[in-house]
């Protein structure tokens, strides 16, 4: 079972050509938010620690959550929409060394987690509590410590990764033997720090297989995802509009909601956020204290694939109906 784990593209939770004149101008505000460290930010009393994130896509009309906990101020377990439940162990100096999959009330995986100057290089994925490797996942960085690239062994795919001058994540491409599978682009615009960045103690999104989602201090404000076929055909599932994206912030910039919409089927995609450690509207402690609660749960309304959070193949029934509606909606 595991990834149909490491063939699951996250959420999650996918070039963006950035629209000369629209960037916005850099402020004292954006400045802080890209200037400050993970680990400085994630130290801090007042530090918002996201528990729930909730992808809507309109088109497909299904929802996908997943769930954090915290325990001394680091990711306790994550909870992913796929209802697999992650639970972290960490050494004296609070990094993360090993990450415990279950199922249930039954143990998948034991992954250990290798590094090399503060990057992670490889996990080993071990069946159960055994010594039997399920699968390594080795990761690759740039000279200014970005991932550029994860590969699976035992499931033959890997993930590339293109960045901004800014350091935001501009694409990431999944290929699975050595064929192309689905590809994401983004485009900033908008002073939105990224959740994805309050989560302290997970430094990437380890039980995805692009990993890398979503790096950078900021949140997107458009998105675009292809998915492609197995001759190697590609088709637009959807290219979210930056100027229709509205957003509704809460403490410390951290976006609460995100609404955007597909500039072909005119379908509205949502990211919506909960966070503790927060002042004001946002703070919502209960949300990862019933996370032990949500574990024998699944999402009801999440197929078995979708394209922000790829299990498997495209689903090819999908691509027909938006295929379908857009012919009709075009009048041919």
């Amino acid at each position: 079972m595991k990834k149909n784990f490491l063939k699951l593209i996250s959420s999650f939770l996918l070039a963006g050509l950035i629209i000369t004149g629209c960037q916005k101008e850099k402020t004292a505000l954006n400045e802080e938010i890209d200037g400050q460290s993970t680990a400085a930010r994630s130290e801090k009393a007042g530090g918002c620690r996201m528990t729930v994130y909730d992808y809507y896509d309109g088109i497909g009309d299904y929802h996908s959550i997943d769930y954090f906990s915290y325990k001394n101020g680091l990711v306790d377990e994550w909870l992913t929409f796929y209802g697999s439940l992650f639970k972290m162990e960490y050494d004296s100096k609070r990094k993360l060394t090993i990450s415990r999959v279950y199922d249930g009330e039954t143990l998948s995986y034991t992954i250990h987690f290798i590094y090399e100057k503060d990057k992670v290089v490889k996990e080993i994925w071990y069946d159960g509590n055994t010594q039997q490797v399920a699968d390594e996942v080795s990761y690759f960085y740039n000279q200014k410590g970005e991932m550029i690239r994860n590969q699976s062994i035992a499931y033959d795919n890997y993930v590339l990764y293109t960045y901004t001058k800014q350091g935001y994540l501009e694409s990431w491409f999944y290929h699975e033997g050595g064929l192309p599978l689905t590809k994401a682009e983004y485009t900033y615009h908008d002073p939105n720090k990224n959740p994805y960045e309050a989560k302290p103690g997970i430094e990437y999104s380890f039980p995805y297989s692009n990993a890398a989602f979503l790096a950078g201090k900021r949140w997107y404000s458009s998105e675009k995802i292809t998915v492609y076929d197995e001759g190697g055909n590609s088709f637009v599932y959807y290219d979210l509009d930056p100027l229709q994206t509205t957003w509704q912030s809460g403490s410390q910039n951290y976006p609460l909601r995100a609404n955007y919409v597909d500039i072909l089927s005119g379908a509205s995609i949502i990211n919506t956020f909960e966070y503790e450690n927060c002042s004001r509207d946002n703070n919502n402690n209960a949300a990862g204290k019933s996370l032990r609660q949500k574990t024998s749960m699944k999402n009801k309304n999440t197929p078995g694939v979708n394209f922000k959070s790829l299990m498997g193949s495209p689903k090819k029934e999908a691509i027909q109906k938006l295929k379908a509606q857009r012919k009709l909606k075009a009048g041919n």
